[in-house]
């Protein structure tokens, strides 16, 4: 008897010495058909990607191929399977030759789940006290959906592909966004935000700068005085002209009356009172020699 170890696979040819009851050697080479031999190829599945194909070939030409794939049954020496999670998958092909003997091989393939691809501007410019919009609406995921948009600003969380921020103070500040798909896989990117001083801007904070706030005070009220100061001597200096104009009107006046009361210097009231008349000249005769 012959004992064939199990282990052995396809033809292989062996060397037998033995030897017989009574001693004498016997040499022979025997060739024994075995279970299949085959080799196995992956594609794309060391690892593979989530929503991408994984090909199965093996080597050979049997009568029959069989893959067990993800506690599905496939058929053939060369197919192809799309896996609808990630994670680590334990692959069985079972092959079978013309005399139905059977060998199994097993294999492992991992699949990767793609993270979401971020697609916004990094670099972005506003003005302190303006609305600055954050759009991450272009962003995608290759092979599944997103489903959170998180941002971080001034330690502040917003959520959101497209949010509205508003910072109070020029400087230079940092974002970071977080994009997760609908299979946990999630990718982080920081942007740069350059915030310019509002050149129209003139409101002072009195807790920041309470000098200053004290010196516009002053400056108001010094104002206010000198305008006061200004209308006082303005209303007395026009009250003191009207007086003055007045008393001349009526010099005027009076002096008027007085010439019409006693135009001929007789006497009265007029400008020629007190004054003796002028007495009319007399006739001035010329003798002619006869």
């Amino acid at each position: 008897h012959l004992l064939i170890p199990t282990e052995l696979h396809c033809s292989q040819m062996i060397s037998v010495n033995a030897t017989t009851l009574y001693g004498s050697p016997i040499s022979n080479i025997l060739e024994l058909d075995g279970p299949p031999m085959v080799d196995v190829n992956i594609t794309n599945g060391m690892p593979g990607w989530y929503g991408e194909p994984v090909i199965f070939r093996a080597s050979g030409s049997y009568k029959s191929y069989s893959w067990l794939i993800n506690d599905r049954v496939v058929l053939g020496r060369e197919v192809w399977y799309n896996f609808t999670r990630p994670g680590i998958y334990r692959i069985v092909l079972t092959v079978k030759d013309g005399q139905d003997l059977s060998s199994l091989f097993f294999s492992e393939v991992t699949i990767i789940n793609h993270p979401p691809i971020i697609d916004i501007e990094k670099n972005i410019f506003g003005e302190e006290g303006k609305t600055i919009s954050f759009d991450a609406r272009a962003s995608y995921d290759p092979d599944g959906l997103l489903e959170n948009f998180t941002w971080t600003i001034e330690g502040k969380i917003r959520q959101g592909p497209n949010i509205f921020y508003t910072f109070s103070e020029p400087g230079i500040y940092s974002v970071t966004l977080q994009v997760t798909d609908d299979l946990g896989a999630s990718n982080e990117t920081t942007l740069t935000v350059t915030v310019r001083e509002d050149p129209r801007s003139t409101v002072v904070d009195e807790q920041d700068n309470p000098e200053i706030n004290m010196l516009i005070v002053g400056l108001s009220l010094l104002l206010i005085v000198i305008i006061g100061l200004f209308l006082f001597y303005t209303y007395h200096n026009l009250e003191f002209e009207e007086s003055f104009m007045i008393k001349k009107l009526t010099d005027l006046e009076n002096s008027k009356g007085m010439d019409q009361q006693d135009p001929d210097g007789s006497g009265g009231t007029g400008p020629n009172a007190g004054r003796p008349p002028v007495p009319d000249p007399e006739p001035v005769t010329k003798e002619v020699d006869e």
